[in-house]
């Protein structure tokens, strides 16, 4: 250890040498890794992140990094929206910490959100609300289905699935089904019914890992990608746009040559690639898997195809693990709805309907409080804690405990 004792010349910080910008910044850089991962989060998971942040910088003594850490987390949490119940209710003495606190209410577990994440559900909820989008008629969609061959026909309860996910007119649609219950051969039966009327190349399927995008290209029949693919090159189709553009103006002046060729190729392939990365009037883009798929990733292609006149069911489970980054949407689509198709009610599943609440995002969190004394501009206007219940048993022991 000696030999390295004086090699790192980086300076020496104290608490009071990061002025508020600095300090402002890192807290905003936190706050978006933060709400990138979680719908909602406490401040510890702030704190965790900022101490992320400030890794790599050399401080005087731990209590100054200790210092400038406290001092970023707060400055983040205001950032945040708190989302967490007010006291509505009077505590007792004997349920109060010696700081007056009262001890139904979490010390540093309080829960928070960003307007980002808020509105992201908001825009969801919009789209799943909004009827105006692209569909068929039952009627066409029945037809379809009857004509199909005899060892490929839908059972009954399937072909009713089909027809209720075309012909709602939704924009963001969902289809609910656990494993087994023939979620993909719903879908197949929906690209048929689909492709009778848009015709062939309607129906793109997406999914957030490739293995599932291969899975559903190989049982469904639905050409598809990953979700994260597809919007990385949807945003691209602006720089190809432009380079479409160039090579058209720069074509009309061309004379024949080897390289007019190739530029006319290239042209080609940039113009197959654009077609193929964009969305179009009467296209039904599939997300399988769609519990495991991001807020802001179905935030960002519902919006695109609500602008192009598409529609977008998402299938999945609920009941399935939560994605990587911030989630809970396709539960919050599911919980809206008092007629959500359901292939797990054709097929027996237990653990059909949707009797549980979608905990996982922000909206549903600041929707599973009514309140009891209406607050005024509070955020958490729907909540109702109250010390009642726990007179006889002692104070709750989980974060969740008396919420649900």
């Amino acid at each position: 250890m000696s030999t390295l004792a004086g090699r790192n010349d980086l300076p020496l910080l104290g608490s009071g040498d990061l002025d508020d910008a600095t300090l402002i910044e890192a807290a905003g850089v936190a706050l978006a890794e933060v709400a990138g991962k979680r719908a909602t989060f406490c401040r510890m998971n702030v704190l965790a992140e900022v101490l992320r942040q400030f890794h790599g910088v050399r401080f005087a003594h731990p209590d100054q990094r200790v210092t400038v850490v406290e001092r970023t987390t707060d400055l983040a949490c205001r950032r945040a929206l708190l989302i967490s119940p007010p006291e509505l209710a009077h505590t007792p003495a004997m349920f109060r910490r010696l700081d007056g606190s009262s001890r139904f209410q979490f010390r540093g577990l309080e829960t928070y959100a960003t307007r980002e994440t808020l509105d992201a559900e908001a825009r969801l909820l919009d789209a799943g609300r909004c009827l105006d989008g692209p569909g068929v008629q039952a009627e066409s969609a029945a037809v379809v289905i009857d004509q199909a061959p005899v060892g490929r026909r839908l059972p009954v309860g399937q072909a009713q699935v089909v027809q209720d996910v075309v012909a709602s007119g939704r924009v963001l649609d969902v289809l609910v089904g656990a494993a087994g219950t023939g979620k993909s051969t719903t879908m197949a039966g929906v690209r048929e019914v689909w492709e009778g009327h848009y015709g062939p190349g309607s129906v793109i399927g997406l999914a957030p890992s490739a293995a599932a995008a291969e899975v559903l290209s190989q049982v469904a029949g639905i050409p598809s990608e990953n979700t994260a693919k597809w919007l990385t090159e949807n945003a691209r189709n602006a720089l190809r746009f432009e380079q479409i553009g160039e090579l058209q103006a720069r074509l009309r002046r061309a004379s024949p040559s080897l390289g007019t060729r190739a530029a006319t190729g290239k042209l080609r392939a940039l113009i197959g690639e654009y077609r193929h990365w964009s969305l179009r009037p009467g296209r039904l883009i599939i997300v399988d898997e769609a519990s495991m798929a991001g807020t802001f990733d179905l935030d960002t292609l519902t919006t695109q195809a609500w602008q192009a006149g598409a529609k977008v069911p998402l299938v999945g489970d609920w009941g399935q693990l939560s994605p990587v980054t911030a989630g809970g949407a396709f539960s919050l689509l599911v919980n809206d709805r008092d007629d959500a198709p359901n292939c797990s009610m054709y097929a027996g599943s237990p653990t059909s309907g949707n009797g549980r609440r979608p905990w996982g995002c922000a909206t549903a969190w600041l929707a599973s409080w009514t309140p009891t004394t209406p607050t005024v501009g509070s955020a958490a206007a729907g909540a109702k804690p109250c010390w009642a219940p726990y007179m006889a048993g002692g104070a709750p022991t989980s974060p969740l405990e008396g919420g649900r």
